[in-house]
């Protein structure tokens, strides 16, 4: 009996220890926070000192202390603390987070750095977003392989987010397995509501698996071409360059069908000769035989991926769906040649590039025939002074195309379908060299030089009690001039909310002395909806697709009961 009652009384009273040993260390958390917010760094890094003392085998003690050492520049300091805390704790996963945020911020150890991604995946393993941030880190160290695996395991996780169906098929095209990528491709066609932000990537992505850009895929080698010998063995150069200048003499005088039959010749002499399918493609072109002319126009930079015709070869591709009614296919060529139109400044290209009013015009006019859908409230410039803590809400509208009629006078600009190229299917980050989520900034305390922003309590996923959720950058190289980076907050699959409505903007100027920054956005009235959220950047003072440089995503989500 009395065995059985010590049974009893001793786990009660290892209950209630813990309870307060809990509670205490809580307490030196929030004034370990409350010493934060009025800078007193040291203080702080004493005061937890002095309580790891007390309560050794406390990780987030540890992981306190190693947050303070980071704001106080000694990062190799930082990185043991989180590292203590995390042999404590093997599966703390704000432990995981935070030596990830710091190590990715150094640039140091790559492989360390995966396998940190890889843990928080592991922890986390139906967060989606976890999944991708593996399968992007293995991108970005061309283990393209490796990729599909998280890739997939995302899409496993939330099947009906049309965009994890896109990255998967990204990673399939750059391991060469064209038919798997169509596969989802095709999908998210069938599926994705026609001229949303999600059918017009996957219309874009289309054309690149169909080969109608010179995107090979990252497996493939870009320099194959130059390893081959020009032409057959034993060519008859003579024939071949007489055929040729029959051919130009036949287009010159209208003779298309015979300038058709000239250009074939020319083939058969040289299959190679991509200048020969260019021009056979304008031959058909004339004949009004619309597909041929198409296909031919794809084969030409196929090999030689961007010779002097390819701009102009995009072009009367954009013709020639044009002529075949096909408009949003016309939209999407004319659309790739205004993309690259600084190729018109070299020497390169500058004699064959096609005339950018005609290509404007002949945008306008495809236009005219795909349906309309009311304009974007984003025409509008952002300032980029304060923070708005309370952002106006609206939906955005994925191609806004004004009618021909409407009393609007509109910039040209606003009329560019503003979601063709944000949502990217790959990962586009030149300007910064991290991004990420977090639930509080600090600032290093440097004495003299420019200061720094560093993600505190680092993650992609947060409850809808959430007060603010910032977003931290680093940037790759601080911009010569100032320059204006703004955010959309856009709710992408949200409980409550439309498909891709702007929660929030937020923006702020960059110049020569800054490397790091911040956004933020305040928590909504009544709280974060559940779901995912993605927020889009874009540098410079107008927000389109040709200032879109990245876009990061986080998630709301419910805690456990």
């Amino acid at each position: 009996m009395i065995v059985a009652l010590i049974t009893l009384v001793i786990p009660a009273h290892s209950a209630t220890l813990q309870d307060q040993t809990t509670q205490k260390v809580n307490q030196v958390m929030r004034e370990a926070e409350e010493l934060v917010e009025q800078y007193q760094f040291q203080a702080t890094l004493k005061h937890l000192d002095e309580a790891i003392q007390v309560f050794p085998k406390s990780p987030d003690l540890h992981k306190k202390r190693g947050d303070v050492l980071m704001i106080l520049g000694q990062n190799p300091e930082a990185l043991l603390a989180y590292r203590q805390a995390l042999a404590l704790a093997p599966n703390f996963l704000e432990g995981y987070w935070a030596l990830w945020a710091l190590l990715d911020r150094l640039s140091r150890n790559p492989e360390e750095v995966l396998q940190t991604l890889i843990k928080i995946a592991e922890l986390d393993s139906q967060n989606p977003l976890a999944q991708l941030h593996v399968a992007r880190k293995l991108r970005e160290l061309r283990r393209f392989e490796e990729s599909v695996i998280y890739f997939r395991r995302a899409v496993t996780i939330e099947p009906t987010q049309f965009a994890y169906r896109l990255f998967l098929a990204r990673a399939l095209f750059d391991i060469r397995e064209i038919n798997a990528a169509l596969t989802e491709v095709d999908g998210v066609l069938s599926q994705a509501s026609p001229n949303s932000p999600v059918w017009v990537a996957a219309q874009n992505l289309s054309q690149t698996l169909h080969g109608g850009t010179v995107d090979m895929g990252g497996r493939a080698d870009f320099f194959e071409t130059t390893k081959q010998l020009y032409g057959e063995k034993g060519k008859d150069y003579k024939r071949w360059a007489l055929t040729r200048e029959k051919g130009w003499q036949f287009m010159k005088a209208g003779n298309f069908l015979e300038a058709e039959t000239t250009w074939r010749k020319v083939l058969t002499l040289d299959p190679e000769d991509d200048l020969a399918r260019y021009n056979l493609g304008l031959t058909l072109l004339n004949l009004k035989r619309y597909e041929d002319a198409i296909a031919s126009f794809q084969a030409s930079f196929q090999k030689s991926k961007q010779p002097t015709f390819y701009p102009d070869a995009l072009f009367q591709i954009g013709r020639a769906f044009a002529k075949w009614k096909q408009w949003d296919k016309a939209i999407s060529y004319y659309q790739q040649v205004l993309d690259i139109q600084d190729l018109k400044e070299q020497d390169f290209y500058s004699m064959n590039f096609p005339d950018l009013p005609r290509v404007e015009a002949a945008l306008r006019e495809a236009r005219t025939h795909v349906i309309n859908i009311p304009q974007s409230q984003m025409n509008g410039k952002t300032a980029p002074s304060s923070h708005r803590p309370e952002p106006s809400k609206r939906v955005e509208s994925p191609l806004s195309v004004p009618s021909p009629d409407s009393s609007l006078n509109l910039p040209e600009k606003s009329q560019t379908p503003l979601r063709v190229l944000p949502l990217s299917v790959d990962v586009v980050r030149g300007w910064f060299r991290q991004l990420i989520t977090a639930r509080a900034v600090g600032q290093d305390e440097m004495q003299a030089g420019y200061h720094e922003y560093i993600p505190l309590d680092p993650g992609d996923t947060f409850s809808p009690n959430q007060p603010r959720i910032y977003l931290i950058f680093a940037l790759t190289t601080p911009p010569a001039d100032a320059k204006q980076i703004s955010t959309q907050w856009v709710a992408e699959q949200v409980a409550q909310e439309s498909s891709n409505t702007v929660m929030g903007t937020d923006a702020v100027l960059v110049d020569l002395n800054d490397s790091t920054g911040y956004f933020f956005l305040d928590q909504p009235e009544g709280g974060w909806p559940v779901g995912t959220y993605r927020i889009d950047l874009f540098v410079g003072e107008e927000v389109s697709p040709y200032t879109y440089v990245a876009d990061v995503r986080f998630r709301i989500v419910s805690p456990a009961k």
